[in-house]
């Protein structure tokens, strides 16, 4: 049979490799090899025989799936797939958590094996140290509208209805076993990102915002979404998130397990004299 070989492209530069072996550094810089993955690649002579390795032609290149990472970065970032980079600049620039089915469902949608891409993806940018991941046991509510949308012209909510709404889906949000996935600090240098990690005791909020924004991307777009950690520090509340629709800046609020009827009015009068969304 035709033996499978392996493409690999360098972290650095621009060589691009088909070898029977694994390469773990490149033969012009030294810097990392990254597989893309296992292929049957056109070689010449000398990888035909077994001896050697077929760089790939511009028009080969430019058929595999991996793409340059940005011109302008300075810390050796790797060249990654689009649904990568997305990846990463959500987690740099948009929320600070994802669980890997959260990822999957959002960038690998389109996938045989959604999961197993995102981990795949996960891996590869852990590798480059972009991304840390934690194992635990959280509760993850998926909100697919806003539990209540205001504007200046509407009447006070009833916020007892409210309260109670979030209660039932935070009650049915068992613990289950979860990765979660962070950018790094070289992550979000890298990309432009302001989002702090997720602290222990504030991850299931944080998964509930990155689903909003998750929920918006997919259906009516986001633009201009700010999270709360592009504000600048100020005395005061800073909201979950904020983001433009209709010329609008619409004013985000994620409301977290154990939130009372108290504490969800506060959070109205704190943000009513703009639209509002609390999810």
């Amino acid at each position: 049979m035709t033996p499978r070989h392996q493409y690999a492209a360098c972290a650095r530069c621009t060589v691009k490799l088909f070898a029977p072996q694994p390469v773990d550094a490149c033969p012009r810089c030294g810097w990392p090899m990254l597989a893309a993955s296992d292929v049957r690649p056109p070689w010449d002579g000398r990888a035909a025989r077994g001896g050697g390795r077929s760089i790939l032609s511009p028009r080969h290149s430019a058929r595999c799936d991996l793409r340059a990472a940005l011109d302008d970065q300075k810390d050796g970032s790797p060249p990654m797939r689009p649904e990568a980079q997305a990846l990463i600049e959500t987690l740099a620039r948009r929320c600070r958590v994802l669980t890997i089915h959260q990822a999957a469902a959002a960038f690998y949608g389109g996938r045989r094996r959604p999961v197993e891409s995102a981990y795949s993806a996960v891996q590869t940018l852990q590798k480059h140290g972009l991304v840390s991941t934690l194992r635990g046991s959280l509760g993850v509510v998926d909100p697919v509208a806003p539990l209540l949308r205001w504007g200046l012209t509407d009447g006070k909510p009833n916020l007892a209805t409210i309260a109670w709404a979030n209660e039932r889906r935070w009650r049915d949000a068992k613990p289950r076993p979860t990765l979660c996935v962070f950018a790094t600090d070289k992550g979000r240098l890298a990309f432009g990102g302001a989002c702090r990690p997720s602290r222990d005791h504030e991850r299931e909020h944080d998964l509930a915002v990155a689903a909003v924004y998750l929920q918006l991307l997919g259906s009516v777009g986001v633009a201009a979404w700010r999270h709360e950690d592009a504000f600048p520090p100020r005395a005061g509340e800073r909201p979950d998130a904020t983001y433009e629709r209709d010329g609008e800046t619409v004013t985000v609020e994620v409301l977290g397990r154990g939130y009372t009827r108290q504490k969800i009015e506060a959070v109205w009068r704190a943000y009513r004299d703009g639209p509002l969304e609390l999810w």
